[in-house]
């Protein structure tokens, strides 16, 4: 199952740049008496993708490994890495660790913290500035996958299954706005309203695009019925 939800965020993450939405991350501490939910992504999955499961998963939508930007982002990088909240320090350090070429850091890390027209214009002005390796956009996937993890577990105060941590951890990676209210409906008991939140978050600047409403729905499949 976790393999498969591996697969799923990975195809998820690599869509085109049309479902480069801005991502959340309210710091929410549990209320006391709460148990927090202690689910994780296994370590050894973050190290052993099954290659051919990812790269099918990939080839079937394609993967932007440019510089892109779209919808609320900044600049994204490779599977959704938005740098518009994040310091120049923080990206450069993220590059060097993935393998980015020395020459080509700075370069990248220099769209870190733009937004709006700005980032517009930096992905535009850098459209082929670097081309992720398969391998390097993984390790940007793994690196990244912590935080949001740990964005459900801080924000959940309620029991969850493994699929419905799985279905939060793709949400709170690309939720556009939705987060506080899908949050808030979990930890209700109401599930289904989260449901519709999520299906909900389907617009980038006031247009509904196809590649967002088919992501909401497999997210909502998932944390109903642990589809993947």
């Amino acid at each position: 199952m976790l393999i498969n939800f591996l697969a799923y965020l990975w195809h998820q993450a690599t869509r085109n740049e049309e479902t480069c939405l801005a991502q959340t991350a309210p710091v929410i501490r549990p209320t006391p008496g709460h148990r927090q939910n202690r689910h994780v992504l296994p370590a050894r999955l973050r190290h052993r993708f099954k290659d051919a499961v990812l790269l099918n998963a990939m080839k079937s939508k394609g993967v932007s490994a440019t510089v892109c930007t779209g919808g609320a982002s900044g600049v994204t990088l490779g599977p959704g890495y938005d740098m518009r909240d994040r310091s120049r320090a923080e990206v450069e350090q993220k590059l060097r660790d993935i393998g980015i070429n020395s020459s080509l850091v700075s370069r990248v890390a220099a769209g870190a913290g733009l937004r709006g027209e700005a980032a517009r214009k930096f992905a535009r002005d850098n459209k082929n500035l670097v081309n992720l390796t398969d391998d390097q956009q993984r390790r940007l996937l793994q690196v990244n996958l912590p935080s949001y993890e740990a964005i459900v577990r801080r924000g959940i105060h309620v029991y969850l299954t493994q699929n419905e941590f799985n279905a939060l951890v793709s949400f709170v990676y690309n939720p556009g706005r939705g987060w506080p209210g899908v949050r808030a409906a979990i930890n209700s008991g109401d599930k289904r309203k989260a449901v519709r939140i999520i299906e909900e978050q389907v617009r980038s600047k006031g247009k509904v695009l196809r590649g967002l409403v088919k992501r909401r729905h497999d997210e909502a499949m998932l944390l109903l019925e642990g589809r993947y």
